[in-house]
């Protein structure tokens, strides 16, 4: 049976390459998801939802983002969805994003978007970089160029062998470069509700492709503050 992070992995590195991305360049993950097909939509999610991950009949799929979420989170969310648009076409999936112990697909899932937005090529070129110390701030630099969060880029550094333990760089957040930290918590992108999106929805409540709650929780939420 294939290895799910393996999967994950590999399937990234090529869409990277089926687009042009360079191995190591930073990705614009909302460019991707545009040119796969899939449609966004940006709005407050309730039950603690990171994202919803939803097939079309017209072949297409949408991907759900939830609004408060920080920009890092938010692109992490899309750039994991985009992972079960291409894996995972037929299956609607809500789902906080976590980056521990979680099932196969999910795993899948978390590798696609790891290696979408930051790849181990990218990693090896950083880990070269002269006089490099993996420190608090460094690790921010590195998050920050590829607009990932602080906590995931620690994930992503351990599964490549750069680190073995990340609680230390962890729990050394606090004093990280009040610049660098602001960058980090920089707010996503607050709204993006495409003109088809209440249709593809009201399709899928008629199909019994989601709930009626489902179908509240994604078209009748109101825009609030975001929460850092």
């Amino acid at each position: 049976m294939t290895n799910p992070v393996t999967e994950g992995l590999k399937a990234a590195r090529a869409v990277r390459e089926r687009l042009g991305l360079g191995p190591t360049a930073p990705a614009d993950v909302a460019w991707i998801a545009r040119r796969l097909g899939a449609v966004i939509v940006r709005r407050p999610l309730a039950d603690g939802l990171s994202g919803i991950h939803l097939a079309h009949s017209s072949g297409r799929s949408f991907v759900a983002i939830n609004s408060t979420d920080i920009a890092s989170r938010q692109n992490f969310t899309l750039a994991h969805e985009l992972g079960h648009v291409h894996f995972d076409r037929e299956q609607v999936i809500a789902e906080k994003i976590e980056l521990g112990d979680v099932p196969p697909i999910e795993k899948r899932a978390n590798a696609f978007a790891a290696e979408l937005i930051l790849p181990t090529a990218a990693i090896e070129e950083w880990k070269r970089t002269p006089h490099l110390q993996t420190s608090p701030d460094e690790v921010a630099r590195l998050a920050t160029t590829f607009r990932m969060s602080y906590q995931a880029t620690l994930f992503r550094l351990k599964s490549c062998g750069i680190i073995d333990d990340i609680e230390p760089l962890y729990g050394e957040r606090d004093t990280i470069n009040p610049t660098l930290r602001k960058l980090l918590n920089l707010p996503g992108e607050s709204f993006e509700l495409p003109d088809d999106f209440i249709r593809m929805a009201d399709e899928a409540l008629s199909r019994s492709i989601i709930s009626r709650r489902r179908h509240r929780v994604l078209t009748e939420a109101e825009e609030r503050e975001s929460d850092f």
